[in-house]
């Protein structure tokens, strides 16, 4: 997930952005912004690790429910090594489960993750992980596709945003016309 040039870690719920935060702190890495939410704008603490240039943005999707950070430069696979050994965190294997689970709720956390980290490209993947929850009959996991696929805003997405549609509910319907104006058709 993510760009190649990024590193996404996700935090397991209840962590925090705190927990990131005290890590960065015990390693010395150094403040660079905080970036207050607002309209269409997440919060972000970022710090550099000063060894090796790498940027560290801690970011708080309260949109998905998910923390995450993003990892950027030449050492992330070694922050990225410290961060998972320090905080609890979700690997694409925990992402699965929660998306297999039985519990309708966890299903609704994983498509919202998968949302809030979708990269700009589709991703083959998670295009599959969409289509099948489009068939979920949970109204919590609906939902959270809905936010996921709008979150996505992949071409690639309109046989699920059509499937969402036929539910005909009114969320279905500010989805739908939402991605007429927001979602580009396939060529």
């Amino acid at each position: 997930m993510g760009r190649d040039d990024e590193t996404l870690v996700v935090l397991k719920p209840p962590n925090a952005t705190i927990d990131v935060v005290e890590v960065a702190d015990r390693h010395h890495w150094r403040p660079r912004q905080r970036i207050l939410p607002a309209e269409r704008r997440l919060y972000e603490e970022i710090y550099e690790v000063p060894s090796s240039g790498t940027i560290v943005r801690i970011i708080d999707d309260g949109f998905a429910g998910a923390i995450f950070v993003a990892l950027q430069g030449p050492g992330r696979s070694e922050v990225e090594t410290i961060i998972r050994q320090e905080v609890e965190t979700l690997d694409e294997k925990a992402i699965a489960a929660l998306l297999r689970s039985n519990k309708p709720k966890d299903r609704a956390t994983g498509l919202r993750i998968l949302g809030a980290i979708a990269p700009d490209v589709a991703d083959a993947e998670t295009v599959k992980v969409f289509s099948a929850a489009a068939k979920d009959s949970a109204p919590e996991v609906v939902a959270a596709l809905m936010d996921a696929v709008s979150r996505a805003a992949w071409p690639e997405l309109w046989p699920v945003i059509e499937e969402l549609a036929k539910a005909g509910t009114p969320e279905a319907k500010v989805l739908y016309e939402s991605a007429l104006v927001h979602v580009p058709r396939p060529h």
